[in-house]
């Protein structure tokens, strides 16, 4: 698994919004990165970070407590790999500092959710493999995916 760091994608802003998904991926993340992160300031308790590899920046990934929920519940709407970057394990190691970022930040965090596309195989076996069980089919056609952290 590679060494990344995640730093506040302001930081690496145009890095950020030039990243580049498959057409398949922009149907699982509806749309581009550059489109997501246009609302990224309607979220204020979701914060969105650069997958970095030393000076090259691979994708992002957004998470963030769900205040209209239990306080202990945090989410992911997003994690997105450069297509240049996919099959390297950047998203298996943004996804495992993501977890150790929120247990780090938030103690009392208890479970994390996130959403994937029925039809997305590499996506459901990277996050089955990190320990997150299926749940329901949401409203927007997406398998809710859960992790129990403590």
């Amino acid at each position: 698994m590679p060494e990344i760091t995640l730093l506040p994608w302001r930081a690496r802003e145009r890095d950020v919004l030039a990243l580049e998904v498959t057409d398949a991926q922009q149907y699982f993340i509806n749309g581009t990165v550059a489109k997501f992160l246009a609302d990224d300031d309607d979220h204020p308790t979701f914060e969105s970070f650069a997958i970095c590899d030393d000076l090259t920046t691979v994708g992002v990934v957004c998470y963030g407590q769900e205040v209209d929920h239990e306080v202990w519940r945090w989410w992911i709407p997003l994690l997105a790999v450069d297509h240049r970057h996919q099959g390297s394990g950047f998203g298996r190691a943004a996804m495992v500092a993501t977890i150790q970022a929120i247990l780090d930040r938030a103690p009392d965090a208890r479970v994390l959710g996130l959403s994937c596309k029925p039809d997305n195989a590499i996506g459901l076996s990277l996050y089955r493999s990190l320990g997150f069980e299926t749940g329901e089919t949401n409203a927007r056609g997406g398998v809710d995916m859960w992790l129990t952290l403590r």
